[in-house]
């Protein structure tokens, strides 16, 4: 028996092609021991252990042996031991062997201990430390224990002995025995058993002697359990046996493992055997206990693989099966076929009426074949100029007539065996279409309508073949359609519902109404679009086969299960035609290298679950580093450090077959209520989530199509850095304020400084600078009394003191860093003007309208201001011949206006624009951010400037 395993080696990330040892943990993940590294296998990825991944590290690369107690690893390598929990995969060093120590096994007895051996038969129990020297050396050993803890070990040649382990002393040595070992195994209530090259033996260990078992014609080196009744061996080379108590034994041929050296295999929660080899390790299952899987007995010296293409139950219950071969017939009871007519006929479908088979073919036309004399009558042909003709459906109507559905030419006709006349049943479209067209199936049901399955649509006839109604894939608001034209079979469940088959799925349909019900396909987790033909049994489950695998469709929950080639079948690909219900309530489907029989009554959909598990949880931290997590302690909350960690989450079903048909959903709760599909790959990245509380759940379909029964719920809980937080910006703000108080305290302390000082100097020059002058003034005019004009130019060096005095204290002023309020600006420059104009007919008005109590506090404006009025009193001393000189300052918003005017009669109104003293004015209004605007007229000159 053929079985089409799910291969896995270096290239799907298997650390090494060379698999040494090999377990289960409790979680059904699969620990794999090479020659090369250390791999964690939960169905879709392998997680590698070696010793240069700073993240999975072990002592070496090189791995002899495995162990598990509980939820921990044991690795056993030529440098030591290490510890592995299968939960977090946080791996720690646990013994480091001596120079000499060469660790080449380890075992976990059932009470918690490890037993450690070497090649030079050192024995050690690694947690009471008692060690012993075994009677021989090897570089493979065998062990075993029974219920009474003694552990069994054996070499690779004919001696094993006995320890007791609570003392851990050898208690018994058998040496020599009749068979070379390849294994130990005790199986309670049957005693020990030794595997080697002539079979299984049991060994009494009393007596010292060894009987038959199970006798092989090879070298037995694997033995496994299914259950108490039935187990597999494995031999060398490339060969497994099934065995069964109460049947008889057969081969299993592996395929795709042409050089492969089987070492061992192992058997999962789900029934799924483990081989593990020198190729890698090759997944299967055996056949389903349900099934019956029938080989074509012509195949083996044909080019052309056999395709079932009819089945029909005849009167004494036998199948006869129609196929491209011929016919062959197939007898439930002893499971077995043979062939009755090897006629060279491709035969499409047929259909039995008592022990007369009615053969529809590929171009010879229509044959009557009789069961019971197995002769063929002449071919029946119609009129038609195309030859060859396909008949590639057959209906039996209720007055004996055939309904024929033709391929080539595409068409429906009648065939009346009475008269041994064709006629053509017209259909609306006509028989004027495409050559590769078909009618894939007619029907009839319970109200006498027909229906006509073909790749352009279903047709609903009444009873007299008259056209009723077309349901197509046309998307027509007011017309009910189907998944796809492509229409391959009918099955009526009553009167008023039926399922058709399509190449896009299923689909239910209201036949009373017309509408469609319901639909199934790939969205359900159906394998395959293309759906062949629709059985039901006898719990009303509908069993439905395509091109891709077989299907059971169980109505009422609306749970598909799905089987492929790695469950046992003969193959994933079925046909058109190749579907029967017999008598006794089994169902029979046939594809490309056989026929499946399903007992339904055998199989129970209640013992078939699918559990999803986290598999790693892993928390990337920076540069390169990894936190690694217990899936036990991070379903209760896993904290994130947002745009600094990520988390990578993998999980699965832990099913070693076919995993590529696993699918998966996820959501965030908190972030979006909508479920986003991950396809079949288990694995999901969280990174740069917002800050807050949230709850990451998934849900998924394994590869049979089962829906977990729990969703996974993860909470994680994204931080933000503290210098991100609220508190650490506050922090940040107040520090900043702080920092730019002191450096505005800081600022204003050091101005007030500097103003200190410069009042100081501008006191000592007033005071100094201005007594001299004043003093010199004074000398002047004392002179000036006593000797009158007698001293030429005393008068001269008066008032020349006098205005340098004057100018003095309005430069001072001018630079002088105090504030200044307009009534004090007023009269400064009151006391100029009245210098200026002294000894002269003017009159000088001096008009504030501001009421602000403050005026200008930048020193450069001050002195701007001053030194454009000193210009213009100039300018008017010089060219007006008025009498009147006047100041008005006012204010508007934030805005200063100054104006000065005299009152000279002039007659040009032109301003001329180009003397330095105008120049020197604009000048200075730019310097203090404001605008001058000059007006010459009659009435005087006008100078206008706003800052």
């Amino acid at each position: 028996m053929e079985i089409v395993p799910s291969a896995y080696d270096f290239k799907n990330g298997l650390a090494d092609n060379n698999v040494v040892d090999g377990l289960l943990d409790e979680k059904n993940l699969l620990w794999l021991a090479t020659s090369n590294g250390l791999s964690c296998f939960d169905g879709q990825y392998f997680l590698n252990y070696s010793a240069t991944n700073p993240n999975f590290k072990i002592a070496s690369s090189s791995v002899n042996s495995i162990a598990r107690i509980n939820t921990t690893i044991y690795v056993a390598t030529h440098k030591g031991i290490d510890k592995i929990d299968a939960l977090s995969k946080k791996s720690y060093p646990y013994y480091t062997a001596t120079a000499e120590e060469n660790i080449v096994k380890i075992f976990a007895t059932s009470k918690g201990q490890l037993i450690s051996i070497t090649a030079k038969g050192d024995c050690k129990n690694l947690f009471s430390g008692k060690k012993l020297q075994l009677p021989f050396q090897a570089t493979e050993y065998f062990m075993a224990e029974d219920e009474q803890q003694r552990l069994y070990i054996s070499s690779f040649q004919k001696d094993f002995c006995i320890i007791d382990l609570s003392t851990h002393q050898q208690t018994n040595y058998i040496s020599k025995t009749n068979n070379p070992i390849y294994g130990l195994l005790y199986k309670k209530n049957t005693g020990l058993l030794s595997l080697n090259f002539r079979g299984i033996f049991k060994y009494n260990t009393f007596i010292k002697k060894e009987k038959p078992y199970l006798q092989s014609d090879g070298f037995v080196n694997g033995f496994t359990e299914i259950d108490s009744s039935s187990f597999l061996t494995i031999h060398d080379f490339n060969k497994i046996i099934y065995h069964n108590q109460s049947a008889a034994t057969y081969d299993i041929k592996v395929l795709l493992t042409g050089n492969a050296i089987y070492k061992k295999i192992l058997m999962d929660k789900n029934g799924t055997s483990i081989l593990l080899s020198n190729t890698g390790i090759y997944c299967f299952k055996l056949p389903l206990r349900f099934q019956s899987i029938v080989p074509d007995n012509q195949i083996a010296n044909q080019p052309m693989v056999m395709v079932r293409r009819a089945m029909l139950e005849m009167p004494n219950k036998k199948i006869l099966l129609f196929s491209y071969r011929g016919i062959q017939e197939y007898d439930p009871l002893t499971n077995t076929s043979k062939t009755i007519s090897n006629e060279p006929l491709v035969n499409y479908s047929a259909i039995q009426d008592g022990n007369t088979v009615w053969i529809g073919t590929d171009g010879k036309g229509l044959f009557k074949f009789d069961y019971i004399t197995k002769i063929f009558s002449s071919p029946i042909l119609s009129k038609s100029a195309l030859n060859p003709e396909h008949i590639f459906a057959l209906c039996k109507e209720p007055d004996g007539k055939l309904l024929l559905g033709y391929y080539i030419p595409f068409g429906l006709r009648e065939y009346d065996p009475i008269t041994k006349t064709l006629t053509d049943i017209a259909l609306p479209y006509g028989n004027a279409v495409p050559t590769q067209s078909r009618i894939s199936h007619i029907s009839q049901d319970e109200t006498g309508h027909y229906w006509v399955a073909t790749d352009n649509g279903l047709f609903e006839l009444d009873a007299d073949k008259k056209f009723l109604y077309k349901y197509d894939a046309a998307t027509v608001e007011d017309k009910p359609h189907l998944p796809s034209n492509a229409v391959n079979y009918c099955f009526h469940i009553s009167a008023s519902q039926a399922w058709i088959a399509t190449d896009n799925g299923c689909a239910l349909i209201d036949k009373k109404n017309r509408t469609i019900i319901q639909t199934v396909g790939v969205k359900e987790n159906m394998p395959g679009g293309k759906c062949i033909a629709i059985l039901e049994d006898a719990n009303n489950r509908l069993w439905i086969s395509s091109y891709n695998g077989l299907s059971c469709f169980i109505p009422e929950s609306k749970t598909v299960y799905n089987f492929y080639k790695e469950d046992g079948m003969p193959d994933d690909e079925y046909n058109y035609m190749a579907s029967l219900k017999s008598s006794t309530g089994e169902l029979y489907f046939g594809g490309l290298n056989g026929i499946v029989r399903i007992n339904p009554a055998k199989w129970n959909t209640i013992q078939q679950k699918a559990v999803l598990q986290f598999t790693l949880l892993q928390k990337e931290i920076d540069k390169g580093a990894v936190d690694l997590i217990a899936t036990t302690t991070g379903i209760n909350g896993i904290k994130l450090m947002q745009s600094k960690e990520a988390m990578e989450i993998r999980f699965g079903f832990n099913e070693f077959i076919n995993p590529e048909y696993c699918k998966y959903w996820y959501r965030i709760k908190g972030i979006d209520d909508y479920w986003t599909s991950l396809g079949n790959d288990g694995h999901l990245r969280l990174w740069n989530l917002p800050a807050g509380e949230f709850i990451v759940q998934i849900k998924g379909d394994n590869a049979k199509g089962i829906a977990s029964n729990e969703m996974l719920e993860l909470p994680i809980s994204v931080i933000l850095p503290f210098y991100q937080t609220t508190y650490f910006k506050l922090i940040i703000a107040l520090v900043i304020l702080i920092i730019i108080a002191l450096f505005i305290w800081q600022r204003l302390y050091d101005q007030a400084a500097i103003r200190s000082i410069k009042t100081g100097m501008l006191n000592d020059i007033h005071d100094e600078v201005g007594s001299i002058l004043t003093k010199t003034a004074m000398k002047a005019e004392l002179l000036n009394m006593k000797f009158g004009n007698e001293v030429k130019g005393l008068e001269e060096i008066q008032r020349y003191s006098r205005e340098a005095i004057q100018s003095l204290r309005n430069l001072l002023w001018s630079i002088s860093s105090e504030k200044m309020s307009t009534q004090e600006f007023e009269d400064r420059i009151k006391d100029w003007m009245q210098f200026v104009f002294a000894d002269t007919s003017f009159e000088v008005q001096f008009v504030n309208q501001i009421p602000d109590k403050l005026f200008i506090d930048s020193v450069e404006v001050r002195r701007n201001i001053i030194l454009i009025i000193k210009e213009l009193a100039h300018n008017t001393l010089k060219h007006s011949n008025g009498n009147e000189f006047k100041i008005l300052l006012t204010k508007k918003g934030k805005k200063y206006s100054c104006t000065v005017s005299d009152n000279g009669k002039n007659t040009d109104e032109n301003i001329n624009l180009g003397g330095y003293g105008l120049k020197s004015i604009e000048t200075r209004a730019k310097k203090m951010g404001g605008k001058v605007k000059f007006k010459k007229n009659k009435n005087g000159f006008t100078t206008s400037i706003i800052f």
